[in-house]
């Protein structure tokens, strides 16, 4: 452990002294920018709860269809902005982290601690709860709440098209009744009028 230890912090040294611009810094920017994306995507998520309240409602609106299809384009497209940012977040976090390990190990090393020692100090810089893995989670929730809005959108249309066939057999039998009414009404005039005679 102690000779792969040495390599890391060798490596992680070696990269400090020739990029000084790799500083773990501006993946503090990247989380920021993470947040700002998740408030406005979490906002037009509301709205989009709020539309989905009234499908029922609204299933035969021939505008519901555009106004959600431009609510849903508008969501995956944040949401796969949100994606490749934390993509970025990750990789920067990842090189970053990298870079960290070696600073802290080599002030560890100076201070005379053990390869051992140095492993667990610097695992506890990272036993944090990391602002990546709650955007990852509330992304994964988006794009299960987009999945849940698509089914509620189409059992309201299917609702609404079993009813729209409901009135429309019931009208037919509305205007079966009324024919053979008439029907009826027409031949008891007629039996009326031939037993009465000329």
């Amino acid at each position: 452990m102690s000779r792969a230890w040495a390599a890391i912090l060798g490596t992680g040294l070696a990269l400090c002294g020739s990029a000084a611009a790799l500083r773990p810094t501006n993946d503090f920017q990247l989380a920021e920018e993470l947040t700002r994306r998740v408030d406005a995507l979490d906002l037009e998520l509301k709205g989009l709860s709020t539309l989905q309240a009234s499908y029922p409602g609204r299933c035969s609106d021939p505008a519901l269809a555009a106004e959600r299809a431009r609510l849903v384009e508008g969501l995956r497209r944040r949401t796969q902005t949100l994606s490749d940012v934390l993509k970025e977040y990750f990789a920067l976090r990842e090189r970053n982290d990298f870079i960290a390990i070696g600073l802290a190990g080599a002030a560890l090393k100076r201070r005379g601690a053990s390869a051992d020692d140095s492993v667990k100090k610097v695992a506890q810089l990272f036993a944090r709860k990391d602002v990546g893995e709650q955007v990852r989670q509330f992304r994964d929730s988006t794009e299960k709440a987009l999945a849940d809005d698509d089914r509620a959108f189409q059992d309201a249309q299917e609702t609404c098209r079993r009813e729209r066939r409901r009135r429309t057999a019931g009208l037919a039998l509305l205007a079966l009744a009324v024919l053979l009414s008439g029907g009826l009404w027409l031949y008891w005039k007629r039996t009326i009028n031939r037993e009465r005679g000329p």
